[in-house]
């Protein structure tokens, strides 16, 4: 089994549920793809439900994609938690990587994604989640997903709004998640 364990993109939310990453996934592999994505969550929200969503499926294969909702509330908070967001990766992290299973972690933005929310005095956030994602590849026997928005980004026909792409984004995006992990679904004989 394969767990997308993630938010609203994963959720597929901005487009019908048929036209998710996981739903697109599911129709290129061997073996069943939960959508465990719940728009609005954050890690916190994920570290509530890791266990019934994630762990209690035992799947082969977990996609984790959290942080975008940390970083707009927090930035609607005007302090944006990048070190609560890294405690709380590593506490799934350490909760998944338990040799069971390959896990590959999303990286929720790119840099005109943070550009967009915040002004050129503020670009440290940028670097402090690439520092945290860099680090949590360090500590953990996971692979990141680096940039799950290439040619969607700023692309009106292929968003829904400003942070959530619509079906045809959704499509293109998937593409970018199969490429990311098609060496393991071939290296585990799970294609169809």
């Amino acid at each position: 089994m394969i767990v997308c364990f993630g938010d609203s993109l994963t959720a597929g939310y901005g487009a019908e549920t048929s036209q998710s990453y996981p739903s697109l996934l599911r129709r290129r592999v061997t073996v069943p793809v939960f959508n465990a994505g719940i728009s609005g969550e954050t890690t916190a929200d994920a570290l509530l439900r890791i266990q019934r969503d994630v762990l209690d499926r035992d799947p082969g294969l977990v996609i984790v994609e959290f942080g975008a909702n940390d970083f707009l509330q927090d930035l609607y908070n005007s302090a944006i938690d990048v070190d609560g967001v890294r405690v709380r990766f590593r506490t799934m992290l350490h909760k998944l990587a338990d040799g069971k299973r390959k896990i590959f972690v999303v990286k929720f933005y790119v840099y005109d994604m943070i550009r967009f929310y915040l002004d050129d005095n503020d670009m440290e956030v940028y670097d402090a989640f690439e520092q945290m994602f860099a680090s949590l590849e360090e500590e953990y026997p996971i692979e990141i997903i680096e940039n799950i928005w290439d040619g969607i980004w700023g692309r009106p026909e292929l968003m829904f709004d400003n942070i959530h792409p619509n079906a045809a984004g959704y499509r293109k995006m998937a593409e970018l998640y199969f490429k990311a992990i098609d060496p393991w679904l071939k290296e585990n004989n799970l294609l169809k």
